[in-house]
């Protein structure tokens, strides 16, 4: 029979780092949730047992990982994840969901990332200081919110400290981690009607700010960055299906055939139809050649 320990906090808006819930669970043999996609972060620690997570990273491949007590694991908001227990040892754990304005930027420098989401200590006794965080949580659960948030920072602060996989914050890294939020953000959400201040707004950054690292890293806005890479992917469907124009406009973002035509022509110098055109007639030339 599962055993379920849990508290919400539900009336609390703290601005940097929120708590959402916590709780503990005796898992039965078998049990798995997902798969599924979360709003906010979310850390399991294994107190013992076995269980696998299966994991998306950020080129869409699935990824699994056997894991054991003293391991623990964090899932990213909008990834897709699925867990299960061993069916002969099944895994107890304690998790924590939070999210908030710096919850990305200290995620990363734990160095529990979207393609690297397990958490190891180089040995045991670190370990525990992660795993006494938690139990003080389940075990105060009705204390006072501002003193559960402070138990927050401090499990997070023995992340930093204890895992082997721990980044050093500089300016450098927190430049690439948000280059690479953006674009993994809209890589999975080119064909919605996304905007500039969309991607912004997911990185916790202003358009402005954003759109300045995109200028001196691909010397191109943001929104042009987006633009661009949404031409690229019409590029591939031009060529390789026979989708009228009107329905690819509409499987990279545009609403509005006119406006993708023009933009296309802007950006790649032809009209979508007539690139078309000539792009198929040189596959079907190199085709040739190769037979």
């Amino acid at each position: 029979m599962t055993k379920t320990i849990f508290k919400i906090l539900s009336d609390e808006n703290f601005i940097d780092l929120n708590m959402i819930q916590f709780g503990y669970e005796e898992v039965t043999p078998l049990k798995s949730f997902g798969p599924t996609k979360r709003n906010h972060f979310l850390f399991h620690y294994i107190i013992n047992g076995k269980g696998k997570l299966i994991s998306d990273n950020d080129k869409g491949e699935t990824i699994t990982y056997d894991l054991e007590a003293g391991q623990g694991f964090l899932l990213y908001p909008q990834q897709t994840n699925y867990y299960v227990a061993d069916s002969e040892e099944p895994w107890t754990y304690m998790w924590v969901e939070f999210d908030g304005m710096k919850a990305r930027e200290i995620c990363l420098i734990t160095g529990l990332t979207f393609n690297q989401p397990i958490y190891e200590a180089s040995n045991k006794k670190d370990s525990m200081s992660v795993k006494n965080e938690l139990l003080y949580l389940i075990e105060h659960k009705e204390n006072a919110p501002l003193e559960l948030m402070g138990h927050l920072y401090l499990l997070l602060s023995n992340l930093i400290g204890t895992s082997i996989n721990r980044k050093e914050k500089s300016g450098n890294n927190m430049l690439e981690f948000y280059l690479h939020e953006a674009r993994v953000f809209i890589e999975q959400n080119y064909h919605r009607d996304i905007s500039a201040e969309d991607v912004a707004h997911v990185c916790n950054l202003s358009r402005v700010y954003l759109s300045k690292i995109f200028k001196s890293k691909f010397n191109t806005t943001l929104q042009e960055f987006i633009i661009q890479f949404r031409m690229s992917k019409a590029q591939e469907l031009l060529k390789t299906t026979d989708y009228s124009v009107t329905k690819i406009s509409e499987m990279v973002g545009y609403q509005n055939a006119f406006n993708f035509s023009r933009a296309f022509k802007k950006i790649i110098g032809i009209s979508p139809r007539d690139w078309r055109i000539k792009n198929r007639v040189l596959l079907q030339s190199f085709k040739s050649t190769i037979k």
